[in-house]
Formats: structure tokens, C-alpha cells, sequence
């Protein structure tokens, strides 16, 4: 499980943040807002 939610997060991270995740999409979106 901890090897497919890795990949699904980058995946979506590419094109997704809110499917990759609340930690991940916060600091993303500060930096680009």
C-alpha cells in the first residue's frame, strides 16, 4: 500500500494536488499562489 500511494501521489502530484494530498498540496500551493 505505502508503494502505490507513493506512486499514485506523484502521478497526481504532476497534474493534481488536491488527489495528492492535503500535506503535499499545501506547501505546493504557497509557493505557487
Amino acid at each position: 500500500a505505502n508503494t502505490k500511494q507513493k506512486q499514485k501521489s506523484q502521478k497526481f502530484n504532476k497534474g493534481g494536488k488536491k488527489f495528492g494530498g492535503p500535506k503535499k498540496g499545501a506547501p505546493q500551493r504557497s509557493k505557487k499562489r
